[in-house]
């Protein structure tokens, strides 16, 4: 696994108190690379290239055909027959298909009907359906719903992006708020030590009892166990983070260990709510994923009642010789038309149910996916409202538990408190800045929920 040195080049460098040569890696520059080299990036651009591929198939169900026979029977020095048939066969939307061919037939025993002049016949023409297939064939069907299908990969795409960069983001902070609480840890645990040092210079002075550098040595042991299980929490959280990260040819990056999260305090990004929420569920690439589907049962539908009609196909070619290539005037026609029509239609009736169940079914989805979006986002507010009272609330919870813990150092120092109480005011600072840390941290993930919510985090 390669390290992350030529990842690191491309983003802005700076410098974290307490840390020297450092490197720090942005939300924004953390999810432009995730979009650009993950494979699952890369395999949302696959579902694209699939539904043109899909589209492209389709529409070779309208490409122009050529056919040719040539069969021959000769026995006992007898030309029983000679057979040809080589033509051009055109699809067309319309159910129209032209056809163009040259058939030449002799000999002893050949079929009368199969019968042409020395030098064969020129045919042209078409085939024409007049009851069933007139207006939707299975061919017209296929390249519309191949058509409906390709609109539906980009919602596909959007979809598969949306959940990668929502989970790369909520790696993100989780990585950043581990970060944050080693600082405060590591904050904690300078403290202590200066603490620790000034009670060992008292005591050697007679000014402090023995028992005083005990109970700050023990408190300063603490913070160093915690200081050592968040440093291992942060870096599990860095592999998690770089299991994000892959270069142009989908090979794994690894994170360099002087890769810190940006721990400035930005303005949050929250997406802009329609003013109807309903158009905002409408737009939904879940939602409008349903709308594709019903599409499709729709032209399955009209495919299925297309089969209630009589199958009349109807055919007309213009017959001319080749010794007279000029198709005017006619020499002759062909002419033929094939009736069929099934008696109870129990097929065609229990398809036709089939996709009626579908369609009910479909609908009902939709509006259960539209409901579930709906109550996501209303609930993703009201919690980024409570949250924010919270923050407001913790904020001025740790400047006033810090004012207690500078007064109580204030009153250590001229023996008017312990160390019991000093730890304790200590204590009930990290605590607090602990709390506010996580809450800042679930703010900033309700801003992501409510991109992801909407399936915008492309957009991020």
């Amino acid at each position: 696994m390669k390290k992350l040195l030529v990842f690191l080049l491309v983003l802005c460098s700076g410098s974290l108190a307490g840390q020297t040569n450092s490197q720090v890696l942005t939300l924004d520059e953390y999810l432009a690379w995730v979009k650009k080299y993950h494979p699952v990036s890369k395999q949302a651009e696959w579902v694209v290239e699939r539904g043109e591929a899909t589209l492209r198939r389709a529409r070779g169900g309208f490409d122009p055909v050529i056919e040719g026979e040539r069969s021959l029977k000769n026995f006992d020095d007898k030309n029983y027959y000679t057979h040809e048939d080589f033509g051009l066969r055109i699809p067309t939307w319309f159910g129209i298909t032209g056809i163009a061919s040259f058939e030449r037939g002799q000999g002893q025993f050949l079929n009368p009907e199969a019968s042409t002049p020395a030098d064969g016949l020129y045919r042209i023409g078409l085939s024409l359906p007049l009851g069933q297939g007139l207006l939707m064939d299975k061919r017209r069907a296929d390249l519309r719903k191949a058509q409906i299908y390709r609109e539906a990969t980009f919602l596909e795409q959007q979809l598969l992006l949306n959940d990668l960069l929502y989970e790369a983001a909520q790696q993100y902070w989780a990585w950043q708020l581990s970060y944050q609480e080693l600082q405060v840890y590591n904050e904690a645990a300078s403290l202590s030590t200066e603490v620790l040092n000034g009670i060992r210079q008292s005591y050697q002075l007679g000014d402090r009892a023995a028992v005083d550098t005990l109970e700050a040595s023990i408190q300063l042991g603490l913070w160093e166990q915690k200081v050592r299980e968040t440093d291992l929490k942060f870096q599990e959280n860095g592999f998690k983070l770089a299991a994000f990260l892959w270069d142009e040819n989908f090979s794994p990056l690894e994170l360099a260990p002087t890769t810190l999260p940006d721990t400035l305090v930005l303005e949050l990004r929250y997406p802009v709510d329609p003013s109807n929420l309903t158009e905002m569920v409408a737009e939904h690439p879940e939602v409008r994923q349903y709308d594709f589907k019903l599409q499709q049962l729709d032209i399955d539908r009209r495919l299925t009642l297309e089969r209630f009609r009589p199958k009349v196909d109807l055919k007309l070619y213009a017959l001319n010789q080749t010794t007279n290539p000029a198709l005017l005037p006619l020499q002759g026609q062909n002419t033929g038309i094939n009736v069929q029509f099934p008696l109870f239609l129990r097929a065609e009736r229990g398809e036709l149910s089939q996709i009626k169940l579908d369609r009910q079914t479909t609908n009902f989805d939709q509006e259960i996916k539209r409901n579930q979006i709906k109550l996501k986002a209303l609930q993703a507010v009201v919690q980024q409202n409570k949250l924010n009272e919270i923050t407001a609330i913790q904020l001025d919870l740790v400047n006033k538990t810090g004012l207690l813990l500078e007064a109580e150092k204030t009153r250590f120092s001229t023996g008017e408190s312990s160390i019991f109480l000093l730890n304790s005011r200590e204590v009930a600072l990290v605590n607090i800045r602990l709390k506010l840390l996580e809450t800042t941290n679930r703010v900033r993930q309700n801003a992501l929920e409510q991109w992801w919510i909407r399936g915008i985090m492309t957009d991020y």
